[in-house]
């Protein structure tokens, strides 16, 4: 146990480095990127943001988002809404006139 909880201290040291892919409009990319920045220092993380058009690769690969079907849009307002309070994120809804600045 005295070579586990070495190996534990020293892993637990070491830099990582965490690529995010995130979507501005994402809700999960805003909680990923909180809670990431939130314990960045704790659990020693260099944090590398890549954003990318998830609207867009939607429709190049012809896929519907889940927003708007609807049984998938009902349970992603509660995972949100969960996750949102697990992690103590505040969100807000975009108006229409936010989304609609965004052309697909």
């Amino acid at each position: 146990t005295h070579v586990f909880k070495n190996s534990l201290r020293r892993f637990n040291t070491m830099s990582r480095t965490i690529k995010l892919f995130y979507d501005v409009l994402s809700p999960y990319s805003w909680i990923a990127f909180e809670v990431l920045h939130r314990y960045k220092q704790k659990w020693s993380l260099q944090l590398q943001l890549r954003p990318f058009f998830l609207s867009g690769i939607m429709q190049l690969s012809e896929n519907r988002p889940p927003g708007v079907i609807p049984l998938k849009a009902k349970y992603m307002g509660r995972d949100i809404a969960r996750l949102a309070q697990f992690y103590k994120i505040p969100l807000k809804r975009p108006s229409v006139s936010d989304l609609c600045s965004f052309n697909v």
